[in-house]
C-alpha cells in the first residue's frame, strides 16, 4: 500500500516536473529522482513533520548517510523501507513485521496515509534540497546513521551519541 501511494506521488511529481520544463523533455532519470525524493519526503513527513526545519533536515541526512554506507541499501527508497518481513497470512507476499523496521512509522500498524498536505509539501522541498546538496553542505548530524526519539531508551552502547535536535537524539558508529 505504501509503495502504491509513493508511486502515485511520484507520478504527480513527474507530471509537475514535466510541465515546468520549458522544453517538454522528461527523462527516466527525472522520474527516478522524483521517486527517491518522494520516499525521502514520506520518511521526513512521518518521522519529523512537527519538528523544526533543521530537525527534518537531520532525518534526511541520516537516510543519506546510510545510503552512502556499505552497511545499508544503496538507494533512499530501499533505506526507508528496509524491514524484517514475514509472509502475509492471506497472500503469502512479504509484509513488514510489526516494529521490525528501520523507521518505526513503516511497521507500527498505523495508517501511513499522508493527511497534512502542507507538511508533506514542506518535507518534499526539504528532501529535494538535502538530496541535491548532500556532501556540499553542513551535516547537522555529523555523519549519524541512527537516531531515536528522546522518549525511548535503546541500548546502543556500541554507538557514539552525536547531537540532540528537537525530539531526536542522533548517533554514529564509534
Amino acid at each position: 500500500m505504501v509503495r502504491l501511494v509513493v508511486g502515485a506521488i511520484c507520478i504527480l511529481v513527474a507530471i509537475n516536473l514535466a510541465k515546468a520544463d520549458t522544453f517538454g523533455k522528461f527523462t527516466i532519470t527525472d522520474f527516478l529522482e522524483a521517486e527517491q525524493t518522494a520516499c525521502m519526503a514520506t520518511n521526513i513527513y512521518h518521522e519529523a513533520r512537527n519538528e523544526s526545519e533543521i530537525g527534518q533536515r537531520a532525518v534526511a541526512f541520516v537516510v543519506l548517510n546510510r545510503v552512502n554506507s556499505p552497511d545499508y541499501p544503496s538507494t533512499v527508497c530501499d533505506v526507508v523501507y528496509e524491514a524484517e518481513t514475514r509472509p502475509h497470512w492471506k497472500t503469502g507476499k512479504p509484509v513488514p513485521r510489526r516494529n521490525r523496521c528501520q523507521f518505526s512509522w513503516f511497521c507500527d500498524g498505523k495508517s501511513d496515509v499522508i493527511r497534512e498536505k502542507d507538511k508533506y509539501d514542506k518535507a518534499f522541498d526539504i528532501a529535494r534540497d538535502v538530496m541535491r546538496s548532500y556532501g556540499e553542505v553542513f551535516d547537522p548530524t555529523d555523519g549519524s546513521t541512527y537516531y531515536h526519539a528522546n522518549y525511548v531508551n535503546p541500548n546502543w552502547k556500541h554507538l557514539k551519541r552525536v547531537v540532540r535536535i528537537d525530539t531526536h537524539i542522533f548517533y554514529r558508529e564509534k
